[in-house]
């Protein structure tokens, strides 16, 4: 491979980064030879794994920036699955049937609650798929 040449900026640069790495690497290998019960006896392995953990020795991906700003009826329509909608449809027409069938309507309507109640749980479980990121 051969050399590169960087401006004494990115020089700069580069040394005061790769500093600030290694002195993440010594602490994070102090911990992790207290963590084995060696307090303060740090052995090459705990450099390494360290080393591993802040410096892999590949190239990482590219986390991006920001998102773009979304607008509300697109993040109503993602947080929406299937399920939801199915329900949402079922527990309307139930209640529905409910409404025109006067002598049965008890049992449409806890029909339609049962459904209206699917879609409190589905739509709960997006919201905490949402939290944990998915």
């Amino acid at each position: 491979m051969g050399d590169i040449f960087l401006t004494p900026g990115e020089e700069l640069w580069l040394k005061e980064h790769l500093s600030q790495i290694e002195t993440k690497i010594r602490e994070e290998a102090i911990k992790l030879s207290d963590a084995a019960n060696r307090s303060g006896m740090i052995e090459p392995l705990d450099v390494a794994e360290a080393a591993r953990r802040y410096a892999p020795g590949t190239l990482l991906p590219m986390q991006p920036v920001g998102l773009p700003p979304q607008g509300f009826w697109s993040r109503v329509t993602e947080s929406i699955s299937g399920i939801t909608l199915i329900s949402a449809l079922l527990a309307f027409i139930f209640g529905t049937l409910g409404l025109l069938k006067p002598n049965a309507a008890q049992g449409w309507l806890d029909i339609a609650k049962i459904f209206a109640g699917a879609v409190v749980g589905s739509a709960g479980a997006s919201v905490a798929a949402a939290v944990r990121g998915k």
